[in-house]
């Protein structure tokens, strides 16, 4: 053990989701380390840095106020309204993601300090920082690799592809990079075209004196606008493409024919306007709506009563980097039926009921099993509390010193 604690440069992205897998990830990892002698946290976000006219712009363009405190006070309307031309020049030419290749604002280096980028999309501002010991968190490449492994573009624009490409460029630069899961690990390798050696998998947590089992409170039903009881099947995600939401709806249409008692409740703020409405339209036609309702935001105590409420958690998706709502369903006691695709059978082991994503047949009939079937689904509840247990937060902050420690070495420079 060194005599000092090792200087670790903390940054994580402000924009992810609040509740996202990526959030939790920063507050139950971050928190983790705090506790631990062996490094002193220095935290930051990608963000606290002096604003230039481009970043006066993107955040325009954005929709949040511009931070014009650099500006003098005479000049600031004229910045302002300079500001927007630019933002609607760069919108106008699909180029909103330069904002993405800001160079990071690093403190100057100190004696074997180590930088952590919480987020892969923050190697994007790698490009012009000095070289200098620096570990990144990969939660997935999915949009990288979407339309070679899925079929399936995933890029809103086709700058888009640009940044994805410039962030796995710059991961190569990268001391030491952490996987989610095994999957994404081999994704960098055989797609990313990274050595190796720079990777370790570094699987993530579940805070488990949250999320266990437990009572309902009479509000929540409530606020779900449910009745007490209400067999429920619950998906959780941000109806992105490749979580496949679409086909849990039309596979739900045919068990509310045998369970009409049935709600499938979606949990998640939707990844956009457009998907939701799409989803929205799919649940009009097929005479869903009286037995499906949306959620954007629950507090985490509320996520947990959701867990517990439901008879089964579904994540029916084509891609996943890690599913952080498989582990956190475990440990709340509730079966879980996710897809064979990506890192998902990874995270789940034997635990869960795993299924083609494309097969709706096989989809319907799984969740039918468990509403009908109480000897299946209590086996699999206490599966799933069992390979809960092995996903720990402390156990994510060990292995993530490992990291932080052979990175720090000059000989791994």
């Amino acid at each position: 053990m060194p005599s000092s604690p090792l200087g670790v440069i903390w940054i994580e992205n402000p924009t992810a989701p609040i509740r996202s897998g990526v959030w939790r990830y920063n507050r139950q990892l971050k928190a983790a380390l705090a506790q631990d002698p062996r490094v002193r946290l220095q935290v930051s976000q990608a963000d606290d840095q002096r604003l230039n006219m481009v970043q006066l712009a993107m955040r325009t363009l954005d929709g949040k106020p511009a931070r014009s405190g650099r500006v003098p006070g005479p000049l600031r309307p004229m910045a302002r309204l300079a500001a927007k031309a630019v933002g609607a020049v760069i919108g106008g030419l699909g180029l909103g993601s330069v904002k993405f290749f800001l160079p990071l604002h690093l403190p100057p280096p100190a004696n074997g300090e180590v930088v952590h980028l919480t987020d892969q999309y923050l190697a994007s501002g790698m490009t012009f920082v000095r070289r200098r010991p620096i570990v990144v968190t990969v939660h997935d490449i999915i949009p990288f690799v979407s339309e070679s492994r899925l079929g399936m573009n995933l890029h809103e624009h086709r700058s888009h592809r640009w940044v994805y490409s410039s962030i796995v460029r710059n991961l190569r630069n990268a001391t030491a990079i952490m996987a989610d899961s095994e999957f994404t690990r081999q994704c960098l390798i055989e797609s990313g075209h990274i050595p190796a050696e720079k990777i370790t998998t570094v699987y993530c947590g579940v805070d488990h004196s949250l999320f266990q089992p437990g009572p309902i409170p009479d509000e929540f039903w409530s606020k779900l606008r449910i009745k007490p009881g209400t067999p429920i099947i619950l998906h959780v995600s941000n109806e992105a493409p490749h979580k496949n939401f679409a086909a849990l709806i039309r596979a739900f249409r045919a068990v509310v024919e045998a369970h009409p008692d049935t709600t499938l409740a979606k949990i998640g703020v939707a990844h956009s306007p457009t998907q939701r409405a799409a989803h929205l339209k799919l649940i009009e036609e097929l005479r869903l709506a009286s037995n499906t309702v949306f959620v954007d935001d629950l507090t985490d105590e509320e996520m947990v009563y959701a867990y517990r409420a439901a008879r089964v958690l579904v994540l029916p998706s084509l891609a996943e980097g890690f599913g952080l709502p498989v582990l956190e369903a475990m440990a709340c006691g509730t079966p879980v039926i996710c897809s064979n695709s990506w890192s998902l059978p990874e995270v789940a082991g034997e635990a869960a009921i795993i299924v083609s994503p494309q097969d709706l047949g096989q989809l319907q009939h799984a969740i039918e099993r468990l509403l009908s079937g109480r000897s299946e689904a209590e086996a699999l509840r206490t599966k799933g509390l069992e390979r809960a247990s092995s996903f720990t937060w402390e156990r994510t902050a060990q292995q993530t010193i490992q990291v932080y420690e052979t990175a720090s070495q000059p000989s791994s420079r």
